[in-house]
């Protein structure tokens, strides 16, 4: 990988730029159109690199988002895991499967967590709602979130 950075010239006028610690906008004598005729080659580099990567398998949407399910469905429900796949740029298809099995246990992450920070069903509307709010910013369903407030702390929610 250092060979394709070795590759990129430094005698350019952005180069220069940052050798003498100026920011980019204030070179004079670089257009948007020339900037980006000396980079480009930079991107494509990086574009050949992270293509190679990805046959190699070392880079892999599907483990990757595995390793995100896995670190943060605890705490997140099925709507909000599918904003983060999809902000990650996680392709479709297989937010889709692996958010289908993590929806086979929502009920129980969404009964833990409201557990964990609440315990005990709520005595007064104002509670309540702030409970609901709560389970709703992790993006659990509407559905869930009524079947937690309707049932006792230490049901069982398998």
């Amino acid at each position: 990988m250092s060979a394709c950075i070795r590759l990129i010239r430094n005698s350019t006028a952005i180069a220069e730029a940052q050798a003498e610690g100026k920011p980019l906008w204030k070179i004079a004598k670089t257009s948007a159109r020339d900037a980006w005729r000396e980079m480009e080659p930079a991107f494509k580099q990086i574009a050949a690199v992270l293509d190679e990567l990805q046959t190699q398998g070392w880079l892999d949407d599907r483990r990757a988002a595995e390793a995100l399910l896995h670190q943060r469905s605890a705490r997140l429900g099925h709507i909000r895991l599918r904003q983060v796949l999809q902000q990650k740029g996680i392709d479709a298809d297989i937010s889709q499967e692996l958010l289908h099995a993590a929806a086979q246990t929502e009920s129980e992450r969404a009964h833990a967590l409201w557990q964990k920070k609440f315990g005990t069903l709520p005595t007064t509307p104002a509670e309540r709602a702030r409970q609901m709010r709560f389970l709703a910013s992790r993006g659990f369903s509407a559905a869930i979130i009524q079947r937690i407030m309707r049932h006792a702390p230490d049901d069982d929610f398998a």
